[in-house]
């Protein structure tokens, strides 16, 4: 909190003396947005169980006149605003509770942080939160399963290895991610500090490199459609997304994805691709057709009652020593079978003392949930890292202890098979990629 609180001030006085005035626009009204820090949420929580409530924590800059909770149903029909309290020992955080009894008419809904300042307004970034019906408890299971090596790719300068920056007082810049298309038996693997993609089939073989038709060093994230090999990568400085196919590469502009999370990622289906917000919980359309699909289209179809989410994900959220993953009767994702059909909500919950964090998690196309999570021993203060195999349907848990380090920054760590994933390790001198289809 102190560090979030000096960040938020220092920020404040920068914005500040700059003098920035922005517009932003919520629930079809435009406010002025002025020299304020946005609300952080602390922790924002993922889940509620529908006869319960969670409390939400916000640092909020300066003094506001009023800071509340602004919590949006699906389909952005309907708005309900929570006034926050201050906590009494600090002015700077205020809270709120987060009914399921109140909003039970739903299973999920947005929610953010509003604090007003005399005519302008500063919000903080949205999430995702389902009511949860029944929510059940699963242990894991350990397993000494091993996987397969697939490719072992070195780093550096020279033109066969992958770009490797190490950074000073920069960050590392290392690839940022990876594609795994089952159909052509290729890992495609995004080489960010030259700009290219280079290819290997499943043995280990390299197999190509092209280069990214923008040149563009701050693309981030690859993704394959299951089923056409179709691949999109996304730069949200440049604010692209890149269709690849064997036509070549075609870049369509103006995405809408420079505002995004930084850590979002691309999923596609079809003739869409999505925007995967961080949690996983949503999908938001970013290009149909071809073409983006605008802030103002997206309206048009929640105005209309059109979902923004015809691909649903499923939701994660840290706790303390556990891990809580829902919808599992709401998921909809490549040949999976949703486990209930009666309209409930449910979730599990994995029992993992000591997780301080999950790296990554992708759902393959039968419906596992693979996740890379942290724990930390007590006893030693050692970091071991868990590859987690959740089954929706049945609600077990299977987990594997993984070296799981990388020598920077990635996007992703985990990408999905049609049974399975492939898990991306490394050091400073090469990058390991190995398959798991089962644990």
């Amino acid at each position: 909190m102190h560090s979030w609180r000096r960040s938020l001030s220092a920020l404040a006085g920068c914005l500040s003396v700059a003098g920035l005035v922005l517009t932003i626009s919520l629930s079809g009204s435009t406010v002025a947005a002025g020299p304020h820090v946005p609300p952080a949420v602390d922790s924002p929580p993922r889940f509620v169980p529908r006869d319960g409530a969670r409390s939400v924590t916000a640092v909020v800059d300066g003094r506001p006149d009023r800071v509340e909770l602004v919590v949006q149903t699906p389909g952005g029909r309907g708005v309900t605003t929570v006034a926050m309290s201050a906590e009494p020992s600090d002015a700077s955080v205020y809270r709120a509770k987060l009914s399921g009894a109140r909003l039970s008419s739903h299973n999920n809904v947005h929610y953010r942080v509003r604090a007003t300042y005399d005519s302008t307004a500063e919000l903080s970034d949205e999430y995702f939160l389902t009511f949860l019906d029944q929510l059940t408890t699963a242990s894991p299971k350990n397993s000494r399963v091993e996987g397969s090596p697939m490719v072992s790719a070195p780093l550096g300068t020279a033109p066969e290895e992958l770009g490797f920056v190490p950074g000073n007082e920069s960050a590392t810049v290392m690839p940022a991610s990876f594609a795994a298309d089952e159909g052509a038996q290729r890992l495609y693997i995004l080489d960010t500090a030259k700009a290219r993609i280079v290819s290997y089939d499943f043995g280990g073989r390299r197999v190509s490199e092209t280069p990214l038709k923008t040149r563009s060093k701050t693309v981030t994230d690859i993704v394959v459609e299951p089923g056409t090999g179709r691949r999109y990568l996304v730069d949200q400085t440049e604010n692209e997304i890149i269709r690849w196919d064997s036509s070549g590469q075609t870049v369509i502009e103006n995405a809408e994805v420079k505002r995004e999370p930084r850590s979002m990622r691309l999923a596609a289906d079809g003739e869409e691709v999505y925007v995967r917000k961080a949690s996983q919980g949503e999908h938001a359309p970013a290009v149909r057709d071809m073409k983006p699909v605008t802030t103002q289209a997206r309206a048009s179809d929640a105005k209309g009652g059109a979902t923004t989410d015809t691909r649903n994900g499923i939701n994660v959220e840290v706790g303390e020593d556990e891990l809580v993953v829902a919808d599992t009767c709401g998921f909809d994702w490549g040949h999976a079978k949703r486990a209930c059909s009666d309209g409930s909500t449910r979730g599990i919950r994995v029992d993992l003392p000591g997780l301080v964090d999950v790296r990554d998690h992708v759902l393959d196309l039968s419906g596992q949930l693979w996740a890379l999570g942290g724990v930390i021993d007590d006893s030693t203060d050692e970091l071991t890292m868990l590859l987690l195999k959740i089954d929706l349907l049945h609600g077990t848990v299977i987990a594997r202890e993984v070296d799981g380090s990388v020598p920077g920054d990635a996007t992703r760590q985990l990408a999905p098979l049609e049974s399975g994933v492939v898990l991306l390790e490394g050091d400073n001198d090469s990058l390991e990629f190995t398959r798991y289809n089962t644990l």
